[in-house]
């Protein structure tokens, strides 16, 4: 009785370490090694570089969310970085201008804070 019972737990002690990377999501492996605001024309981007210390290539968006001195949500920008290499490789990326909702562009000056969400696809 003792042996099948060892043999099953060793069993399901292995099958829980063989799946252990199933579960394992590639928006941890993703490092923003820096980030900055930057005027461009009478807008404003944001530019910096993103690491990838996963296994995997992997398909960054980004979208970032622009608050004024009140905090109020005053626009957006958007950014796609293709292709950014498994295990430390590093991609730069730059965003599409900050808009207000009703489309018109938002300097840097008007920035006070900015708010990051990030969607990782495996390539």
């Amino acid at each position: 009785m003792h042996v099948p019972f060892r043999i099953a737990l060793l069993l399901l002690v292995a099958l829980g370490l063989a799946s252990c990377g199933r579960w394992h999501h590639d928006d941890d492996d993703i490092v923003v090694e820096s980030q900055e605001l930057a005027p461009l024309g009478n807008g404003c981007i944001v530019r910096g570089t993103v690491r990838n210390d996963g296994d995997h290539t992997v398909r960054v968006f980004f979208t970032w969310r622009a608050y004024d001195r009140d905090d109020d949500r005053i626009g957006t920008a958007d950014a796609e970085v293709p292709d950014v290499p498994r295990r430390g490789g590093t991609r730069d990326f730059e965003s599409t201008r900050f808009r207000e909702f009703d489309g018109d562009l938002i300097s840097c000056g008007r920035i006070a804070r900015i708010k990051r969400s990030t969607t990782v696809v495996r390539e």
